[in-house]
C-alpha cells in the first residue's frame, strides 16, 4: 500500500516537475527572446504627401509581426501569424468548418437515399392520382362564376341606395343654411358696452405686467453683483488650486521621481536603438544661409550620426527629400527591469497617489 502511494505521489512530483519547466521555458521565451524591428522612411517628390513610411516589428522568429505602413496619407497595419493575416486564418477557419458541415450533409444524403427506392411505388400512384384531377371537365367552373354574378350585383344595388341618401343630406343641409334668415346686426351702443365690459381686466393685466417688468429691473444689480462674486470665489479658489500645483511640482518628491523616470526612459531608448541606420538624406532653404547654419548645427552632432547615413545640403533650392532605413531589436526584460525599478520607487508612487487623489 505504502508503495502504492509512492508510485502515486512520485508521478504528481514528475507532472508538477514538467509544468514548472514549462512556464520556465515560456518565461525565458517571452524576456530573453528579441523584439526585432525594421522601418523605411521614403521622399522622392515635393510635399509632405508624398512621404511613403512603412515598419515591421517581429517576435520568435517572425512567427508573430506587426506591419504598419503610411502611403498616399491612408495609414495601414494588420497583425500577422506565421505569415498570413488574422483575415485569412478566419477566412481557413471558416472554411474547414464548411468542409465538415458539407461531409456530414453527404452522410445525411446518403442515409436518406436509401429508402428512396422504396417509395416510386407509392410516387407514381400519386401522380396519375393528380392527372386524373386535373382532367376533370371545365362545367364545374362555369357553374361556380354563374353562381358569383348574382351575389356581386345584389351587392351593387344594396350600395347604390346608401349613396342616394348621403347626396340627399348634403343637399338638404344645404338648403337650409340658404334659407336661415341673417341674424340681427348689433347697435352701436351694444357694441360699445361690450368693448368696455373688458376694459378693467385688460387694464389690471397691463398693471400687473409693468409692475413685474419694474420688479425684474430692480432685482438686476442683486443679480449682476451675485454672479460677479460667484466669479470672484472661483478665481479665488482657481487660484489657491494653481499655488498647490505649483508647489507639489517645486517639491522634492516630484522633482527626483522626474529625474528617475527620465534617466529609465534614456536607458530604453539607449537599448533599443537601431543598430543600422543606412540611407541618404538631401535638405534646402530658400535661404542659403539657413542651410548653412542647419549643416553647422548638424556638424556638431556628426560625431553621433550614423556612418552610413549620408546628409547631402543643397545650397542652391528648397528641398527635402530622402530614403531612411532602420533595423534593431530590444528585448522584453529590459523593459521588465525597468517597471520593477520604477514601482519599486516611492517617490514615484507617491506622485501617482497624488494625481488619482486629485483625479477623484
Amino acid at each position: 500500500m505504502i508503495h502504492i502511494l509512492f508510485m502515486i505521489l512520485k508521478a504528481l512530483g514528475i507532472l508538477l516537475l514538467v509544468l514548472l519547466v514549462l512556464v520556465l521555458l515560456i518565461v525565458c521565451t517571452v524576456l530573453f527572446l528579441p523584439f526585432c524591428y525594421r522601418a523605411q522612411v521614403l521622399k522622392e517628390e515635393e510635399g509632405f504627401a508624398c512621404v511613403k513610411a512603412s515598419g515591421r516589428v517581429s517576435w520568435l522568429f517572425g512567427a508573430v509581426a506587426l506591419t504598419a505602413s503610411y502611403e498616399e496619407q491612408k495609414p495601414e497595419a494588420q497583425i500577422l501569424l506565421f505569415g498570413a493575416s488574422l483575415e485569412t486564418w478566419k477566412r481557413r477557419l471558416k472554411k474547414i468548418r464548411r468542409g465538415e458541415a458539407s461531409v456530414s450533409r453527404t452522410e445525411e444524403n446518403e442515409t436518406e437515399n436509401a429508402p428512396e427506392a422504396e417509395k416510386t411505388a407509392e410516387q407514381k400512384a400519386e401522380a396519375k392520382k393528380e392527372q386524373t384531377s386535373a382532367e376533370q371537365p371545365a362545367e364545374q367552373k362555369t357553374d361556380t362564376v354563374k353562381k358569383q354574378m348574382p351575389q356581386r350585383d345584389a351587392e351593387k344595388t344594396q350600395k347604390a341606395p346608401d349613396q342616394t341618401e348621403k347626396q340627399q343630406k348634403v343637399t338638404a343641409q344645404k338648403e337650409q343654411q340658404e334659407q336661415e334668415p341673417d341674424a340681427p346686426k348689433k347697435s352701436i351702443l351694444e357694441r360699445f358696452f361690450g368693448r368696455i365690459e373688458y376694459l378693467p381686466e385688460k387694464l389690471l393685466n397691463l398693471v400687473s405686467r409693468l409692475l413685474q417688468t419694474a420688479f425684474r429691473l430692480l432685482e438686476l444689480p442683486f443679480r449682476l453683483l451675485e454672479k460677479l462674486e460667484q466669479k470672484i470665489q472661483a478665481g479665488r479658489r482657481l487660484k489657491r488650486k494653481w499655488e498647490s500645483v505649483k508647489k507639489f511640482f517645486r517639491s522634492k518628491m516630484f522633482r527626483e521621481a522626474l529625474l528617475h523616470a527620465k534617466k529609465e526612459v534614456l536607458y530604453f531608448l539607449k537599448k533599443a536603438a537601431p543598430k543600422k541606420v543606412t540611407g541618404t538624406v538631401r535638405f534646402g532653404f530658400d535661404d542659403p544661409a539657413l542651410t548653412g547654419e542647419t549643416l553647422g548645427i548638424l556638424g556638431m552632432i556628426y560625431g553621433k550620426l550614423p556612418k552610413d547615413l549620408s546628409i547631402q545640403p543643397d545650397f542652391e533650392q528648397e528641398i527635402l527629400r530622402g530614403d531612411v532605413r532602420m533595423k534593431g531589436s530590444f528585448q522584453a526584460v529590459t523593459a521588465a527591469g525597468i517597471a520593477l525599478r520604477l514601482f519599486r520607487d516611492q517617490n514615484l508612487r507617491k506622485t501617482i497617489r497624488h494625481f488619482k487623489h486629485k483625479e477623484a
